[in-house]
């Protein structure tokens, strides 16, 4: 009976007796879906349904001390029928351009960082302050030159001459 209805199916027959097998994986699945729902619920109603999947992972990590994955926490509302009203912005970028985390000044003084022949280098130090106008001041401190000509004898840590003697050497 069961390879007749295998055979009008077409499935075969250890496919059949694989999904028979995984029932209870299945039914343990939607279990744990369930409770997960709920958080997920639980916090979509906080936000008056204004959250999507990335502002509710965030509440779940901060708020409730749980890590769910992004893209269980996406099945999830799909599968409940949870969508977002409103499309909203990405909260990581949000936070980033909040602290201004890969900002890039504008170029004030006028250097030039384009580098026309093979061998030089460049080093500078910047110290940037913030002035109560929101302006930058930069005080800058540059050695530019050949490779040749910049390099500085080695010295150790310990304060000795470099000949043979190292910092990480016991004597």
């Amino acid at each position: 009976m069961v390879s007749y209805l295998c055979e009008l199916a077409a499935v075969k027959r250890k496919s059949y007796y694989a999904w028979l097998k995984a029932e209870p994986k299945r039914i343990n699945r939607e279990r744990k879906d369930e409770q997960d729902f709920i958080l997920i619920k639980q916090v979509y109603d906080e936000k008056n349904g204004k959250s999507g999947g990335r502002d509710i992972r965030m509440v779940l990590e901060n708020d409730y001390f749980t890590v769910m994955n992004l893209k269980k926490i996406y099945r999830i509302m799909k599968k409940f029928n949870l969508k977002s009203k409103i499309r909203r912005s990405n909260p990581y970028k949000r936070m980033a351009q909040a602290t201004q985390e890969h900002r890039t000044c504008s170029n004030i003084l006028n250097r030039n960082f384009a580098q026309n022949e093979p061998g030089v280098f460049c080093k500078e130090r910047i110290h940037s302050i913030a002035i109560a106008t929101t302006q930058c001041c930069n005080l800058t401190w540059s050695l530019c030159g050949h490779e040749s000509q910049a390099k500085k004898p080695a010295r150790s840590r310990a304060g000795f001459a470099t000949k043979g003697y190292h910092a990480h050497h016991s004597m």
